[in-house]
């Protein structure tokens, strides 16, 4: 069965991801958050991506920085993938290739 998700950053990423897929790794607001498994992190639906950029994902950000977002479809049985339609994210220790991403907006 396959799931819609949606990870967010800044757009400065954009051409690498659409290239080489979502690459698990620690970055900036998983280490200030004491992360030590390096992920990819998705939201489990847009609704939840926009309360998070309305919220403490957007506190985040600088005001001018400029954020891609993009649509992962995703088998829900894939082998290192945390899902939980219970919570809002959905994390990922393994590669997500590039056919599975899309681009879908600028924020």
């Amino acid at each position: 069965m396959t799931h819609k998700f949606y990870h967010t950053t800044l757009n400065s990423n954009k051409k690498s991801i659409l290239e080489n897929g979502l690459i698990p790794a620690i970055g900036e607001r998983s280490r200030q958050l004491g992360e030590s498994i390096e992920k990819v992190y998705l939201f489990n639906s847009l609704d939840d991506l926009d309360s998070a950029l309305s919220g403490w994902l957007g506190d985040s950000f600088n005001d001018n920085d400029v954020l891609a977002t993009f649509e992962v479809t995703l088998d829900i049985t894939r082998p290192g993938l945390n899902f939980n339609l219970e919570t809002f994210e959905t994390s990922s220790t393994t590669i997500i290739e590039k056919s599975n991403i899309s681009y879908l907006r600028e924020d």
